[in-house]
């Protein structure tokens, strides 16, 4: 786990509409000076390079159901190890506007 101690991130969104009815949200962004802090191990990373959320939304009837996708990658400091996390979370709406988010995956690949 690490903690974002400084710098911002850049986002560029775009919403489409099809002739079906569905949108397709864009989102890109990029970090800016972002650094990070080891939560156990103390060491520092600098998250670089871009991420990217894409989602496809049909919405003829509730509940709204949208998948959400993320990279990201942090870059060490000094000797440990750099690594990438990629995130998959679905959120879903209901009639009545009770929201809720799972989490269905969450992978870690270290990039020495």
């Amino acid at each position: 786990m690490i903690t974002i101690t400084s710098g911002s991130f850049q986002l560029i969104a775009s919403v489409t509409s099809d002739a079906a009815g569905g949108l397709h949200l864009d989102i890109r962004g990029s970090a800016q000076g972002v650094e990070a802090l080891g939560e156990t191990s103390g060491d520092m990373y600098r998250l670089s390079g871009d991420f990217w959320s894409e989602q496809s939304i049909r919405h003829t009837s509730y509940p709204l159901t949208v998948q959400l996708v993320e990279v990201h990658n942090a870059i060490s400091a000094g000797s440990a190890s750099n690594f990438s996390v990629h995130v998959v979370r679905h959120l879903t709406v209901t009639a009545q506007g009770d929201a809720t988010a799972t989490v269905d995956v969450v992978r870690a690949e270290c990039r020495s």
